[in-house]
């Protein structure tokens, strides 16, 4: 069976869970149109969202013991493990 729940529901749980304006909130961020993500939450953190126009040697090694290619975004999709990796470079968060 399948339980099926409108944006109110959301909202309405979430606030029950932690008091917030989750309404505000997630409207917010579901109707943006700003054209960089909202990493103010990352950054306050300490961590910051860097671009690499080459794969980190992370994703190298991972990517051959995987068996995954690099390539083009024709050639490939992004991994399902890393959606963050762009077709022919990588994105690493960093403390």
């Amino acid at each position: 069976m399948v339980k099926t729940f409108t944006f109110d529901d959301v909202a309405d749980t979430l606030n029950e869970v932690a008091p917030f304006d989750w309404r505000n909130f997630l409207t917010a961020r579901l109707n943006s149109t700003d054209f960089h993500a909202p990493l103010g939450g990352i950054e306050r953190s300490g961590w910051n969202l860097a671009y690499q126009p080459k794969p980190n040697g992370f994703l190298k090694d991972y990517g051959q013991v995987r068996g995954y290619r690099t390539g083009s975004a024709s050639d490939r999709v992004s991994s399902v493990a890393y959606p963050l990796a762009g077709a022919s470079g990588s994105v690493t968060i960093r403390p």
